[in-house]
């Protein structure tokens, strides 16, 4: 019965020293697969959304909100593109409903001599390309991320085109498999595949995410609430969510698997 007894024992200390090599072995796989760099620096948890909020206004993309941002120690911050009658990239989410809250007037076919003449709420400062091109020189530790609302390619190649020497500081976000040669051809060294246009499968963006030379996938939430995060954690890739601006759904989205978030008003660390 003794003999029992320690036979037990011992086969109980072996598991536990097993087990808790397991764990100490996944804990640090999981640390390792975090560990996910951008040149010297750790990748950022946090991308400023739609140029980040600024007091209680979202999807401005002006001036002040990347003043602001910045300031806050963003070094990521999305910004939304769309194109003027007249063929010129400004920076606002869309014609529609932004516009009406964000100026008081109803969608009409602007130039960019009609946009930039609009009086923006809280006395805001609206950008286009050029102007935002002239921030990115006083601030190179910036990287900006694109969201073209229409027409990607053409914007990325508009940017590559008159803005070379930034081209570096742009990362480029793609919404199907079929942009990114077109993007990596142009020399976009940074590239984020965006579902939140598609339809993808999560085994076809896994598949996509194997093959090439992704800095993130980006998703709605809904997208993140099944394990395709944490697949994608496995195989090396960080995956973001937007728009998320409460702490309880960031930290919960983390225990998925997530790396971080699009934001308008959480702050860096």
């Amino acid at each position: 019965m003794i003999k029992v007894k320690k036979a037990v024992l011992w086969v109980s200390v072996i598991l536990i020293i097993f087990l808790g090599l397991v764990f100490s072995l996944k804990d640090k796989f999981l640390r390792q697969e975090e560990d996910y760099r951008f040149g010297q620096s750790k990748l950022p948890e946090l991308i400023a959304h739609a140029g980040g909020g600024i007091e209680s206004l979202t999807l401005t993309n002006s001036l002040q909100a990347l003043d602001s941002n910045y300031d806050k120690g963003f070094k990521f911050i999305e910004v939304d593109f769309n194109w003027t009658s007249d063929g010129r990239l400004v920076l606002i989410h869309d014609w529609g409903e932004t516009l009406q809250r964000l100026y008081g007037v109803s969608f009409a076919d602007h130039t960019l001599e009609d946009f930039m003449r609009l009086k923006m709420q809280g006395g805001l400062t609206q950008l286009s390309l050029e102007e935002l091109t002239g921030w990115m020189v006083d601030h190179r530790d910036v990287y900006i991320v694109t969201d073209a609302k229409s027409e990607n390619i053409r914007a990325l190649g508009l940017i590559r085109k008159k803005y070379p020497q930034l081209l570096s500081n742009f990362i480029a976000q793609i919404y199907f498999f079929e942009e990114y040669p077109l993007a990596k051809g142009m020399g976009y060294e940074h590239i984020i595949l965006t579902l939140y246009r598609s339809l993808y499968s999560d085994r076809d963006v896994l598949s996509f995410a194997r093959k090439k030379d992704l800095l993130a996938v980006a998703m709605p939430v809904y997208r993140a609430l099944n394990d395709l995060p944490l697949k994608l954690r496995r195989i090396g890739v960080p995956s973001y969510v937007h728009t998320v601006n409460e702490d309880f759904l960031r930290q919960e989205l983390r225990r998925r698997g997530v790396y971080g978030v699009y934001t308008d008003f959480l702050k860096p660390q």
